[in-house]
Formats: C-alpha cells, sequence, structure tokens
C-alpha cells in the first residue's frame, strides 16, 4: 500500500475494532507489540531486480506509551531517533541506500517526494 508506514499500520489495527474498545486494545496492543516493518521495493541500481527500502518500528518504552495514549502521531518522530535500538524511518532507509549505491539517486529523490506528498494527503 502506497505511503504506509509502522504508524500508520498501527493505527489501522485499532480502527479495526469499535471505539468503545480501541482503549483496551491500545493498552494490549502496547504490551505485546514487539515490532513493525513496513517495506518499499525499489528498483536495484547494479543488478536487476528490486531492492527493499525498511521502516523499522521497535516497541521501546516511547512507544508503547505513545500507542496506549493515542498519539500515534509521534511515532515517526520516536522512529527517526530511535537508531540504538535498531528504528528507522522509510526515509532514512531510502537515503541509506541511495547512499550506498544500492539505488539511483534520482529514484530516491522521487520515491522521497512520493512519500512526501502521501504523508501530507
Amino acid at each position: 500500500m502506497p505511503g504506509s508506514s509502522a504508524a500508520g499500520a498501527v493505527d489501522r489495527i485499532i480502527e479495526v475494532f469499535p471505539a468503545e474498545e480501541q482503549t483496551q486494545v491500545r493498552t494490549h496492543l502496547s504490551e505485546c507489540l514487539k515490532a513493525v516493518l513496513t517495506q518499499q521495493l525499489l528498483p536495484a541500481a547494479t543488478e536487476q531486480g528490486r531492492v527493499a527500502a525498511m521502516e523499522v518500528l521497535v516497541a521501546t518504552r516511547a512507544i508503547q506509551a505513545a500507542i496506549r495514549e493515542a498519539n500515534c502521531h509521534l511515532i515517526p518522530g520516536i522512529i527517526s531517533t530511535g537508531r540504538k535500538y535498531g528504528m528507522q524511518t522509510m526515509e532514512q532507509a531510502i537515503r541509506e541506500l541511495a547512499l550506498n549505491g544500492r539505488i539511483f539517486p534520482e529514484v530516491a529523490d522521487e520515491t522521497l517526494e512520493e512519500l512526501a506528498l502521501a504523508t501530507t494527503a
């Protein structure tokens, strides 16, 4: 799904449940969630095929609190500063792939532009 993100995935899980159950679902999800991975396949620069750019959310205490307290809008910021826990945003992943020559810079720029548009939509 274009524009999908770890925070969006968490929100979608919660929104499946009726409104009156969502507080309890948030609590349970914050306690049992370990990680969320989202990926976007991009054309490889040096070979045929594709390379996976992956957003990684690890359920740290800050992530758990954001989920439990209905503050999923804070999750992208927590991910972007959570490298020491193995987290990375999709933007960070795409930039790293371009920096390492795994995708062309033009592909990275185009994908980041699409990602920004999807985020603001």
